[in-house]
C-alpha cells in the first residue's frame, strides 16, 4: 500500500528515532512511502528546521527521504502529480504547496494512505466547495500525526514511545508534549485515551477524512 506523508510527520518522527517503528507498524517498506521532492532539500536548508531540531534528526530525515519514493517521480502517468488539481488546491487559503502536492498526488490511486500533521489544509479541503472530488478520493485515507502515533504505541509498545517522544522533546509537537507530560504519570492508559480524544475532535472538523 502507498502510503504519502508530508514533511512535518516525517520530522517529527525522526527526531524520535521512530522512523523504522513507523514502517512496521505499517507493514510498508520506505519504497511504500511517498514523500514531497522537497523533502531532502528542506530538511537540509530550512531554518525552522535547523532551529528546532539536532544534526542527528536532520541526518535521520534526510536519509530516509533518499530511501522513499518522490512523488512525481514515476514513469507512468498514474504515477505523476494531476497539475490541474494542484492549480485548483493551491488557490485555497491554508492549503501550502505541500499539501497540494501530496493530496493531488493520489489522483488516480485507490490502495493508499496519506499522512498529514497539517490539520488546517485538511479543514481548508473539506470546506472548499471546488473540491469535493478530492475529498472524496481521501476519505477514510487520511491519518493524523495523532493517529501514526497510536498505530506505533499498539505495534512498538508504550515504554518504546513513550520514552522516544520524551527524549526527543515530544517532537516539537504541543499535542504530544500535553499527552507525554508528567502530568500523566506515564500512563498508557492517559495516554492513548489523551491522543485518541484529540484524534476525534479533528474528526469531527474534518470529516469524512479521517481513517477509521
Amino acid at each position: 500500500m502507498k502510503q504519502y506523508v508530508d514533511n512535518d510527520v516525517l520530522i517529527k518522527l525522526a527526531s524520535a528515532d521512530l522512523l523504522s517503528d513507523f514502517l512496521v507498524a505499517f507493514s510498508i517498506q520506505p519504497d511504500d512511502v511517498y514523500v514531497l521532492p522537497s523533502a531532502e532539500y528542506y530538511f537540509k536548508r530550512s531554518r525552522v528546521i535547523s532551529q528546532r531540531y539536532d544534526e542527528a534528526t536532520i541526518l535521520r530525515a534526510v536519509q530516509f527521504a533518499k530511501s522513499a519514493t518522490l512523488i512525481n517521480a514515476g514513469v507512468s502517468l498514474i504515477d505523476t502529480v494531476d497539475e490541474s488539481e494542484v492549480a485548483l488546491l493551491s488557490k485555497i487559503p491554508d492549503i501550502d504547496s505541500g499539501e497540494a502536492i501530496l493530496f493531488a498526488a493520489t489522483h488516480g490511486q485507490v490502495d493508499f494512505l496519506l499522512t498529514s500533521g497539517d490539520k488546517r489544509a485538511l479543514v481548508a479541503l473539506v470546506e472548499a466547495k471546488s473540491c469535493k472530488r478530492i475529498v472524496k478520493r481521501l476519505s477514510g485515507k487520511v491519518l493524523s500525526f495523532e493517529q501514526v502515533i497510536v498505530q506505533l504505541i499498539e505495534k512498538a509498545g508504550f515504554e518504546r514511545v513513550a520514552k522516544a517522544v520524551v527524549s526527543a522533546k515530544y517532537c516539537s509537537d504541543k499535542t504530544l508534549k500535553l499527552v507525554f507530560s508528567p502530568q500523566q504519570g506515564n500512563s498508557e492508559v492517559l495516554v492513548l485515551g489523551g491522543l485518541k480524544s484529540y484524534v476525534e475532535d479533528l474528526r469531527m472538523n474534518v470529516d469524512p477524512l479521517l481513517r477509521e
